[in-house]
């Protein structure tokens, strides 16, 4: 699935179309990341934004949502500013993947004026954002401070100013590739995205495709036929983009019927029954009926990854805090050498004195010490040992310390990453426990006998030479495959330096295939933080190398003898299936 900016475009074309005119009847916010506009023209829709960093989307629902009891801040918000009043445009910035509503409101003081609510569709950095005429921020469902961006704050009372891509817009341009620089070693399909506003790496496959190339040659290995193929390929690609040609199409599992994927246009790289509908918002809404998972599952995660959440924070904080007071203790040895030197020279000191200029025997050259003019020189003295003694133990007491916060933040981390991979309650409930025993939250009391969860299972994955590939959900599946089921030469992968699953590849063979490998890493990467990078580095080694050490966090191993490999996550190996748990 792509939410591209083309398929944006196709969303926003069905918006116009449905609610220009409409009016917001009601706001509802779900959870931290879902929003409901029900919206009345002529008939009723239900218009979904979801900011979530694993689903961003927007499109009309069928879907039910409960309403939690008690509204968040920022739907009171927008209550207060858009509902009752009429949508008068909607439009996308250029091609990028960022939709603006304006409204016809009014402002504090009861004069007319046009808000603006703009969703950016950017991953993990998604917002969505109430701004009025100034565009100053009026609120955002993720603030956003100056300390966590660089690029744009976002904050109420900030100022909001749309992000570029720096990309070609297609609408305005007409391009042909050999105009471009583009390095020779570039591959056919990454060129697209690179260069393009909107586009993805799944058209930059069907560009390809549609031209008889392989979308993985090197830009400069094509001789003038095949580019002149190419960029025939491309134009044709956008004529349909420019013109807005879109015909929706939904793809099925040709064993299943279950719905895999979705595009604005027929993609004929991609395999799988099809099924067109008029309505792009039909087929998304669909798609995610049948892949997402309940609501109810997803408040109870976003809940408790609120909760790890606030621990994470307050860790990065406290470690903050401790390095910048480790940095000042370093200076304790001065502490202690000015005291030996103002001990061998207190018949210079008389109290009274704020600073003393003495010879300095460790460095052989003159040292201008401040003193406490109300101190007496041996209290000074004194006070110098005594300050020197302090910021010795304080720096043992923090160089014992930061390494305990570090390894707390790194599984916090891994435990907001189980948490993305968690597809039932039972895997929850897996996590839950972990962290009530480890405790960092409380068990609650429920008056309700608690059903036994059965044990969940981590994924498990077949390769074409009949190798079973294991990936842990959380870490007591981590532990289990990695520590308790795997054999001494079975190959343990890891994303390197962050959080992620563990993966185990069973070495049934003497001599392991280079495609096994790849797809084993290719697992590791895709279960990590690291999972909407487009290269990802991953270690792997035999795992007779893992261990845990004595006391570790559940699922904090350390390995050595190990070989990293580069990931490319928009490559995704042909060599794997998943079985089912």
């Amino acid at each position: 699935m792509t939410l591209d900016g083309i398929t944006i475009s196709a969303i926003v074309e069905e918006l116009q179309d449905k609610i220009t005119d409409g009016k917001i009847q009601k706001i509802n916010q779900i959870n931290d990341s879902l929003i409901i506009l029900t919206i009345y023209n002529k008939e009723t829709y239900k218009l979904l934004i979801s900011i979530d960093s694993s689903n961003t989307r927007i499109h009309f629902t069928t879907k039910s949502f409960q309403n939690p009891t008690r509204p968040p801040n920022f739907c009171m918000v927008l209550r207060k500013h858009l509902q009752g009043f009429r949508i008068i445009n909607i439009e996308q910035n250029k091609l990028d993947r960022t939709i603006i509503f304006t409204i016809d409101s009014f402002n504090e003081l009861g004069i007319k004026s046009e808000k603006k609510l703009i969703l950016d569709i950017m991953g993990k950095h998604s917002n969505l954002v109430l701004i009025n005429e100034e565009n100053k921020v009026i609120d955002a469902i993720k603030r956003i401070s100056h300390d966590m961006s660089r690029v744009r704050a976002v904050y109420p009372g900030s100022s909001f100013d749309l992000i570029g891509s720096g990309k070609i817009d297609i609408d305005q341009e007409t391009v042909d590739l050999s105009q471009l620089d583009i390095e020779d070693k570039t591959q056919i399909f990454r060129i697209f995205y690179s260069n393009f506003t909107g586009f993805s790496p799944l058209i930059g496959h069907e560009i390809a495709y549609k031209a008889n190339l392989d979308s993985r040659r090197p830009f400069g290995s094509l001789d003038e036929k095949e580019l002149q193929a190419l960029n025939a390929s491309f134009n044709k690609i956008r004529t349909t983009i420019v013109n807005k040609n879109f015909s929706p199409l939904a793809y099925l599992d040709e064993k299943t019927d279950r719905l895999i994927d979705y595009y604005c246009f027929e993609l004929d790289h991609l395999a799988g029954l099809k099924q067109y509908d008029d309505s792009i918002s039909n087929i998304i809404d669909n798609f995610y009926l049948e892949n997402l998972h309940d609501d109810s599952l997803g408040q109870a995660k976003n809940a408790l990854k609120d909760k790890i959440d606030h621990l994470l924070q307050k860790d990065i904080k406290k470690l903050d805090l401790m390095e910048k007071d480790l940095v000042k203790s370093k200076d304790y040895d001065q502490y202690r050498i000015e005291g030996d030197l103002l001990s061998s020279s207190v018949h210079l000191l008389k109290k009274g004195m704020d600073q003393v200029e003495v010879y300095n025997y460790y460095s052989n050259e003159n040292l201008i010490i401040d003193l406490e003019s109300h101190k007496s020189p041996w209290e000074n003295v004194e006070k110098k040992y005594k300050k020197g003694k302090k910021l010795h133990r304080t720096n043992k007491i923090l160089q014992d310390k930061i390494p305990l916060v570090k390894g707390e933040i790194l599984y916090l981390d891994s435990i907001l990453n189980s948490i993305d991979l968690v597809s039932n309650t039972s895997e929850l409930e897996e996590i839950k426990d972990e962290l009530i025993k480890g405790d960092y939250i409380k068990k609650t009391r429920s008056k309700k006998k608690k059903k036994v969860q059965e044990k969940s299972e981590p994924y498990k994955f077949i390769t074409d030479n009949k190798l079973i590939i294991y990936v842990g959900k959380n870490n007591q599946q981590n532990e289990q495959i990695t520590l308790k089921e795997a054999n001494k030469d079975d190959y343990f992968f890891h994303v390197k330096d962050l959080p992620g699953s563990h993966v185990i590849l069973k070495n049934n063979q003497n001599i392991l295939e280079e495609e096994d490998i790849l797809a084993a890493a290719y697992l590791a990467a895709k279960h990590s933080k690291a999972s909407n990078d487009l290269n990802v580095d991953v270690d792997y080694t035999e795992k007779k190398n893992v261990y845990k050490e004595k006391g570790a966090k559940p699922g904090m191993v350390y390995y050595n003898n190990f070989i990293t490999l580069r990931v490319d996550l928009e490559n995704k190996p042909k060599n794997i299936r998943q079985l089912a748990d």
